[in-house]
């Protein structure tokens, strides 16, 4: 999806027209990218603690 680029234009009513919207997207998908990044990457750091 298109988080960071000028939006479109939005009918009203229509959800996009929230602002609230887009930042909700634009957390869940670093969120999510963080946790994917710290799942993948487990094998790394993860000795330190099962040592």
């Amino acid at each position: 999806r298109k988080l960071y680029l000028l939006p479109s234009q939005c009918a009203p009513g229509d959800a996009c027209a929230v602002p609230t919207t887009r930042r909700n997207q634009r957390i869940i998908f670093w969120l999510v990218s963080v946790l994917l990044i710290a799942l993948l990457t487990f094998p790394y750091y993860g000795l330190v603690f099962f040592e």
